[in-house]
């Protein structure tokens, strides 16, 4: 077989293989997430930010994500919503973190940075913006 065949064999090969691993990660982060509520509920339960090392795998720790998001009044998210987030950070002297039209996950990032810093969310944001802690657990290491 010439080089550009086996070339062409190779590639096809290594595209049916990211195509069958892709579809094994789907069902792998499917099972994990059946699995989090409840390892979630047993670490708050235990009081555990960091569980036990598990041999020859790594060691699962708690990793929480402050997310922020826009205060709807209906279904989807209106002009109407946004302006009043918009106002609420500027009455909260906030109007230099973002522009009239802001990127939530900028937003969220600027807040995560707040909550490791022990502040939270200034009183005007409320009822424009609000706050979710989203805990998951990672894996950190290998054995």
């Amino acid at each position: 077989m010439a080089a550009f065949e086996e070339e062409l064999e190779e590639y096809t090969r290594i595209t049916l293989e990211a195509r069958e691993l892709k579809k094994k990660e789907k069902e792998l982060k499917a099972r994990a997430k059946n699995l989090l509520p409840r390892l979630l509920e047993e670490f708050a339960r235990r009081g555990w930010s960091t569980g036990p090392r598990i041999a020859g795998l790594g060691l699962p720790h708690l990793h929480k994500d402050r997310r922020a998001r826009v205060v709807r009044e209906g279904e989807d998210t209106s002009e109407e919503d946004w302006d009043r987030a918009c106002d609420a950070l500027e009455a909260a002297g906030m109007a230099n973190v973002v522009g009239r039209r802001f990127n939530l996950n900028t937003l969220s990032a600027y807040f995560r940075e707040w909550d490791r810093d022990g502040k939270e969310p200034p009183e005007e944001l409320a009822g424009a913006l609000e706050f979710e802690d989203v805990y998951d657990i990672r894996v950190r290491g290998g054995s």
